[in-house]
């Protein structure tokens, strides 16, 4: 009964929603494993500030990502029990390109300061203005930014501290009819 059970209450994930997790083409390539202890690279800014302390000399670290999304709708719409002119409203998916860039500067006296800038949120989608769920959403689009200053201090070889402040900004773009 159990594997059945887990059989039926599997479903499909259909998106991730508007959450971009691609802040690092290290991590991307090693499917984030070991991401908060992990230290061996200028992006250890954002997951483990403390980690700057082993890295032992000034780095910067570049990359970005590129999102190229698909969606389709397939049906039509109601109201009232009447049908609603309109389309499938082609693909909404439109591209997005997501940068990051981390540095890391070593400050003297066992101290270590690092910054971080990525892209937490983002992407969008928009469909044709005639389509049948033009009522609930045309468009949606989120662009984000997120600056995270960090300092670490190197206690001795097996322990530091780090600590880091994450600063937001967030738009949101939502239209429908």
């Amino acid at each position: 009964f159990g594997v059945v059970a887990s059989l039926w209450l599997c479903v499909p994930a259909m998106a991730a929603g508007f959450l971009v997790r691609e802040n690092s083409a290290e991590a991307v390539g090693l499917s984030y494993a070991g991401n908060g202890s992990r230290a061996d690279g200028p992006d250890t800014v954002f997951s483990n500030p403390a980690g700057m302390t082993r890295l032992g000399s000034a780095a910067v670290e570049l990359g970005s990502a590129v999102i190229l999304p698909s969606a389709t709708f397939s049906g039509g719409a109601r109201q009232g029990g009447a049908p609603i002119a309109g389309n499938t409203g082609g693909d909404s998916g439109l591209a997005a390109l997501i940068p990051d860039m981390y540095g890391v500067i070593p400050l003297g006296g066992g101290f270590v300061g690092g910054i971080a800038v990525t892209v937490p949120f983002g992407n969008a989608n928009e469909y044709d203005k005639a389509w049948y769920g033009r009522y609930l959403g045309i468009k949606t689009a989120a662009q984000s930014a997120d600056i995270n200053p960090s300092l670490a201090y190197r206690i001795n070889d097996t322990w530091s501290l780090g600590a880091g402040v994450s600063a937001q900004y967030l738009k949101l773009d939502i239209t429908s009819a």
